[in-house]
């Protein structure tokens, strides 16, 4: 007896099934009965893998503003850039609105031959106080 194909595929679909239902992780209890979820074990693949929903502080975040040096200032067509070394070597490339340093200042200004970062805090009486720190290209 010829079988047709489609029957073969059904009949090698379910024996498949059967077979990965029955089967048991190692150490499973063999009273209870196992239940796959592949849904709990899946993790957020945009996430480093160290991460695991931890909130990470930017490396630009780590450092006082007054540790940073300003190596160029990039202007043009597009946005004007930054180039900010960080006293561990690394550079990073900032521009307006970005967040830098440890009290979360903003980039506020780039100009030909300096940055300006704003910081707001609040004082001893609650009130909001701001503060303008501007680093200079080295020349």
């Amino acid at each position: 007896m010829r079988f047709s194909t489609s029957l073969r595929f059904a009949a090698l679909a379910l024996l498949g099934i059967g077979l990965v239902s029955t089967t048991r992780p190692a150490g499973a209890n063999n009273g209870s009965a196992y239940s796959f979820n592949p849904l709990a074990v899946k993790r957020d693949p945009f996430l480093p893998p160290e991460a695991g929903g931890a909130k990470t502080v930017r490396e630009l975040n780590r450092y006082e503003i007054s540790e940073m040096q300003l190596v160029a200032v990039m202007t043009g067509l597009g946005a004007p850039q930054a180039m900010i070394v960080l006293p561990n070597g690394s550079t990073h490339i900032v521009q307006t609105g970005d967040s830098i340093g440890p009290r979360d200042g903003k980039v506020s200004r780039i100009a030909s031959s300096e940055i300006a970062i704003r910081e707001t805090f609040k004082d001893f009486q609650g009130n909001r106080k701001s503060s303008v720190t501007n680093l200079v290209l080295a020349p």
